[in-house]
C-alpha cells in the first residue's frame, strides 16, 4: 500500500512541474493605460520563448489581490484569437470593467479557451503596476466645435439664428452630438 502511495505523489509531482516549465516560457510586461478610450485599456506585452504553451484560444484576465476582475481581453480587442504566436512578443490589451488605484498590485491569468468558451485558467503571472513607471495616455477632455450641420447635411454658421430644427454639432475630438433648437 505505501508504495502505491509513493507512485501517485511522484506522478502529481510531475504534471505540476510539466505545467510550471511551460507558463515559464511566457512573459508578461506591462506598457500603459489608455484612458482615451472606452472602455479604458491597459496595453501589455507577452513574449513567447519557444513554442511556449500549448494553449488554444488563450485569452488575458487582470484580477485585484482580492479576485475580483478588474480587466479582461475582449474578442473587439484582441489582434490573435487562435493561440500564443511562438518565439514572439505581441501587444495585447485588457478593457478595464472596474476602477482600481495605482500602485496596482494583482495577477493576470492566461485562460485556455477564453474565446472559445471552454474556460480554465492556465498560468498566472504577478501583475504590478506602480506609479514611477507608469505611462496614462490621458489627453485633456476639451473639444472644440469644426461644424455645424443641419438635417439636410448643411454647414451652418454658429452666429446666426437658426429657427426650430435639429442639429448635429462635430468637434475635433472625433466627436458629434446632436441637438434640437428650439428658437
Amino acid at each position: 500500500m505505501k508504495k502505491l502511495l509513493f507512485t501517485i505523489l511522484i506522478a502529481v509531482s510531475f504534471l505540476v512541474t510539466h505545467a510550471q516549465s511551460l507558463c515559464d516560457s511566457v512573459v508578461v510586461f506591462f506598457n500603459e493605460i489608455d484612458t482615451n478610450t472606452t472602455p479604458n485599456l491597459i496595453h501589455f506585452d507577452v513574449q513567447v520563448f519557444g513554442y511556449g504553451p500549448s494553449i488554444g484560444y488563450p485569452g488575458f484576465i487582470l484580477l485585484n489581490n482580492l479576485g475580483d476582475t478588474v480587466a479582461y481581453e475582449s474578442f473587439y480587442t484582441t489582434g490573435n484569437v487562435f493561440s500564443l504566436i511562438p518565439n514572439s512578443i505581441e501587444t495585447r490589451f485588457l478593457d478595464v470593467v472596474q476602477n482600481f488605484s495605482l500602485p496596482f498590485d494583482g495577477f493576470i491569468h492566461l485562460v485556455s479557451g477564453w474565446f472559445a468558451g471552454n474556460v480554465t485558467t492556465s498560468c498566472i503571472y504577478p501583475f504590478n503596476i506602480n506609479n514611477s513607471t507608469t505611462y496614462i495616455n490621458e489627453t485633456e477632455k476639451k473639444k472644440n466645435i469644426l461644424k455645424i450641420i443641419d438635417i439636410s447635411g448643411r454647414e451652418l454658421d454658429p452666429n446666426k439664428s437658426i429657427g426650430k430644427t435639429l442639429l448635429f454639432y462635430i468637434f475635433d475630438n472625433g466627436s458629434a452630438e446632436s441637438k434640437i433648437i428650439l428658437e
